[in-house]
């Protein structure tokens, strides 16, 4: 239903421009690697904004202000469906946006696992292993506003262990932020800047 109405909302016919099999594996693969730490409503609703939500408005020329609209009306579909009893946001982890309505001063942090595990960085409810460098702030914020968020959703990329694909305009902060969540759970980032000139040898060496 929410494939459909999604199609709707871009001015597609549900038969046709459709989601990839690969998204449709990619948000089913989410909910079975999330849902027994965050329960299957909050493991739908995040596995479809990491799918579709988050990427809104991307590709095609559109202010700010119209994506945020299209993904706040987009949770709040998601929301929908799902039964009366589940649709508690603070309990889904989502506010209007993709994200929950962040306390002042929150940002991801290295935290006890509650299992007695290994330490683990993250903010509630996704996270990840600490690494085995010391965790540094960077010197790049992760508690204001925009890097908070960013960082929500590189975070709740993670948790199906593949690579993740940061999208946006030169200049945006993507490595800055890939550079500050490296630093601050302990694990060093290589960087590899890749042209239409970089061949395997680049890559590889001779």
């Amino acid at each position: 239903l929410f494939v459909e109405w999604l199609g709707e909302r871009r001015g597609r016919r549900p038969s046709s421009g459709g989601p990839s099999l690969r998204d449709l594996l990619a948000w089913a693969g989410f909910v079975r690697e999330t849902q027994p730490r965050l329960g299957w409503p909050a493991a739908y609703v995040h596995g479809a904004c990491l799918t579709f939500v988050d990427a809104m408005g991307l590709q095609v020329s559109s202010s700010r202000a119209e994506r945020e609209a299209l993904r706040a009306a987009s949770v709040s579909k998601l929301v929908s469906l799902l039964p009366t009893h589940e649709q508690r946001r603070a309990d889904l982890y989502v506010g209007t946006d993709t994200f929950p309505a962040f306390a002042a001063g929150a940002a991801p942090s290295p935290t006890a696992s509650p299992n007695g595990g290994s330490a683990r960085f993250g903010l509630d409810p996704f996270f990840v292993p600490l690494g085995g460098g010391a965790p540094c702030a960077g010197g790049f914020s992760l508690a204001t506003p925009t890097p908070r968020a960013n960082a929500f959703r590189v975070l709740r990329a993670m948790q199906l262990r593949k690579p993740v694909l940061l999208e946006g305009s030169p200049g945006v902060g993507k490595t800055s932020l890939v550079q500050a969540l490296g630093a601050a759970c302990g694990h060093a980032v290589v960087r590899i800047n890749l042209s239409e000139q970089t061949d395997l040898m680049d890559l590889l060496g001779s």
